[in-house]
């Protein structure tokens, strides 16, 4: 541009310093914010909120607040957007004195909060353990000519999770359709985390359930919270129950997934005598075959090139059976986990190191398996 005559203006400088802060390269957007200034262009609200943005997600807050101040020193004056992009960064520190100073100057300067304002100060409030404040505050919004939003109600309901007040969870769960605030699946996450982490997987269930009903579609995340929770739990068939609801949502298994379905296989086969965890195995596998079948393919979240292997290594990990020699033979290539006699391998190696047989027929009988 310059090469042709052309002179960037503060249009052209920050939408490439938004560029690079979008891709967090915080030092090339500053070295641009320092070229802009050396050849006299002012730099807009605009400019500083994105790089102190930028400095408050990689937590450079002094950054962050030298660029506020330096703001305000070129006549610019902060809008909302600007607090609150502090404000949030203030708030991920832990630094809630300079989040509520920096919301009494805001007032002071006749910025009006808005509802992000106040869903960042609960967040924050949430996040340090603070959560009766936080509902004290939440309860000031209707006399502030605010309505609580899904994002005000997602935080409050996360840190009664992490407190095990499930039962307030609940009602605060509810209490939105008074608002005519439908829960969003990031808010059952919520409280499903709360129940899956304190092992309470029949109300997990329930709720899932209950989400169902509302006209709500599970998304990833949760399907894995759920299957997480119940292999934790020791709950694998109904694990692998919820596996195949997913895949019929349309949802791919990803490596987390799976990582978490060896887990209650190890479970199941160190709980159980081993023909009867043979038996629990192959009912396990036939449920899951779904997700077993997408080791034929791309899993979401695993690298392709070597992520079968590395499934394999994983599931020598979880079981610790000292049979060394699979993943060796694994390694030099001998078991091939692209063919039906390397799958038998692998199931050969849950079912204690390899020495029982499965038969490949039980196993591997479902669509798209070759």
């Amino acid at each position: 541009m310059i090469e042709l005559g052309l002179l960037p203006d503060c249009f052209s400088y920050t939408t490439i310093i938004g560029g690079y802060c979008k891709v967090r390269d915080k030092n090339k957007a500053l070295e641009f914010l320092g070229m802009m200034l050396k050849r006299g262009i002012k730099p807009s609200v605009t400019t500083y909120t994105l790089l102190m943005d930028s400095c408050c997600k990689s937590g450079d807050m002094e950054m962050a607040e030298y660029l506020f101040q330096n703001m305000i020193r070129d006549g610019l004056v902060p809008d909302v957007v600007a607090y609150n992009t502090l404000m949030d960064g203030y708030g991920k520190k832990g630094h809630l004195h300079k989040a509520f100073e920096l919301l009494a100057k805001m007032r002071s300067a006749d910025i009006s909060p808005d509802i992000v304002t106040y869903n960042t100060v609960i967040h924050s409030l949430i996040m340090r353990g603070y959560v009766n404040e936080a509902k004290y505050l939440l309860d000031e919004l209707p006399g502030r000519g605010f309505s609580p939003d899904v994002v005000t109600f997602t935080n409050l309901i996360s840190g009664l999770s992490k407190k095990e007040n499930f039962e307030e969870a609940f009602l605060v769960w509810f209490y939105m359709s008074e608002h005519h605030t439908k829960p969003d699946v990031v808010t059952c996450s919520a409280l499903l985390n709360g129940y899956c982490r304190a092992r309470r997987m029949d109300e997990a269930n329930v709720l899932f359930h209950r989400m169902l009903d509302v006209g709500l579609n599970p998304d990833l995340i949760l399907f894995n919270t759920l299957i997480h929770g119940f292999c934790s739990a020791g709950s694998v068939d109904d694990a692998c129950n919820m596996v195949n609801m997913m895949v019929e949502h349309g949802i791919i298994p990803n490596y987390i997934t799976l990582r978490a379905l060896i887990v209650g296989f190890e479970k199941k086969l160190v709980n159980n005598p081993v023909r009867h965890a043979t038996f629990k195995l192959q009912q396990i596998l036939l449920g899951c075959g779904k997700v077993l079948h997408y080791l034929d393919g791309p899993i979401s979240g695993a690298p392709v090139p070597g992520m079968r292997l590395g499934f394999f290594n994983l599931v020598t990990c979880q079981i610790r059976n000292n049979r060394t020699s699979w993943f060796a033979m694994a390694s030099s290539g001998e078991i091939n986990l692209f063919t039906v006699t390397g799958r038998i391998a692998m199931i050969n190696l849950l079912l204690c190191g390899g020495t029982l047989t499965v038969n490949p027929t039980e196993c591997f009988n479902v669509p798209g398996w070759r």
